[in-house]
C-alpha cells in the first residue's frame, strides 16, 4: 500500500508538471527592450520684438491660427480660464502687456504661451505633451510651416523621450529659458530641428550651415534638422549628431553655454556667447 501511494504521488507530480509545461507563458512586453519613444514635442520661437502691439500679436497668433494643425481652440491671459480663441480680443490685450496662454483641446493637443513684451525679443512656446505617435510627423511639419510665417530670430523643437535620459537622448538644455535670458546670453545651440533668422544665419555662415544639412528659408534664414526626418532616428544617433553639429557651430561664438547657467556671482560669466552683445532692456513707451 505504501508503495502504491508513493506511485500515485509521483504520477500526480508528473501530471502537474506536464500541465504547467503546456500553460502558455505571458508574452514579453516589446516596449521593455525597445528604444525610448517620443512622448512630447516642445517648440520655442524667439521672435524680434516688441510684441506688445495689436499688429505684432496679431501676426504671431495668425501664424498659429492659419494652420489647421496648430490653430488654438482656447486662449486667455489668465491660465485658469479656457476662453474660446478670439484673435482680435487677444491682440488688443497685448497692448496692456497681457500675454495670452493658448490651448488646443483637440488632436494634436498642446498648451503654450505667446509673450507680449516691449523688449527686443519675445517668446512663443508650444508644448505637445503626451503626443500620439501618429501625430509627430505632421506636427513637426506644421511647426516648420509656422516658422515661415512667424519669421523668428531663432527657433527650435525638441523631443522628450519616455524612458530616455542622460547622454542617450538629445539635450534640450537652454531651450526652455525665458526671452530675458536669451537676450543676455545668446541662443542655446542646436536641437532636433533648429531655425535661424537672417541675422544668425549670416553670423553662423550660410555656407557652413548648408554643409551641415541646412536649407535656406524665405527672408534669408535657414532651417537645420539633425536628420531629414529626425523623429524616425534613434535617440543615440540624434544625440551624436547634435553634439557634432553644435560643436561645429559653437566655434563661431554665437551660442550661450547653458550648462553653466546661471552664472556665478563674482566669477567670470561663462554663459554668454563670446560674440553676443546683450540686448538692452527697454521700457514700455508711455503716451
Amino acid at each position: 500500500m505504501i508503495a502504491k501511494k508513493t506511485s500515485r504521488k509521483a504520477a500526480s507530480a508528473k501530471s502537474k508538471s506536464d500541465r504547467e509545461s503546456t500553460v502558455p507563458t505571458k508574452p514579453r512586453d516589446p516596449k521593455a527592450s525597445a528604444e525610448p519613444t517620443i512622448t512630447t514635442v516642445f517648440f520655442a520661437a524667439f521672435v524680434n520684438g516688441p510684441t506688445d502691439s495689436v499688429l505684432a500679436m496679431s501676426a504671431l497668433l495668425r501664424g498659429l491660427a492659419d494652420d489647421p494643425l496648430l490653430a488654438p481652440t482656447h486662449a486667455d491671459p489668465d491660465d485658469r480660464k479656457r476662453t474660446p480663441f478670439d484673435l482680435e480680443r487677444l491682440a488688443n490685450l497685448a497692448a496692456e502687456m497681457r500675454s495670452p496662454f493658448v490651448w488646443r483641446t483637440r488632436r494634436p493637443k498642446y498648451m503654450g504661451l505667446v509673450e507680449a513684451t516691449p523688449q527686443l525679443l519675445g517668446r512663443l512656446s508650444l508644448d505637445f505633451e503626451d503626443i500620439d505617435g501618429d501625430d509627430i510627423e505632421q506636427v513637426c511639419d506644421a511647426l516648420g510651416r509656422a516658422t515661415a510665417r512667424i519669421q523668428p530670430f531663432y527657433a527650435a523643437l525638441h523631443f522628450k523621450w519616455g524612458d530616455g535620459k542622460g547622454d542617450d537622448v538629445p539635450s534640450g538644455q537652454g531651450l526652455h529659458e525665458k526671452s530675458t535670458t536669451l537676450r543676455k546670453y545668446g541662443p542655446p545651440g542646436v536641437f532636433e530641428w533648429t531655425w535661424f533668422g537672417p541675422e544668425l544665419t549670416a553670423s553662423l555662415g550660410l555656407g557652413t550651415l548648408l554643409e551641415l544639412g541646412a536649407t535656406p528659408t524665405p527672408g534669408g534664414g535657414s532651417s537645420l534638422p539633425l536628420a531629414p526626418r529626425p523623429w524616425t532616428v534613434s535617440p543615440p544617433e540624434l544625440r551624436a549628431r547634435q553634439l557634432q553639429i553644435d560643436a561645429t557651430l559653437r566655434k563661431k561664438g554665437w551660442f550661450g553655454d547653458y550648462t553653466k547657467f546661471p552664472p556665478i556671482v563674482g566669477q567670470p560669466n561663462e554663459v554668454k556667447a563670446p560674440n553676443w552683445t546683450p540686448m538692452p532692456a527697454l521700457k514700455k513707451a508711455t503716451s
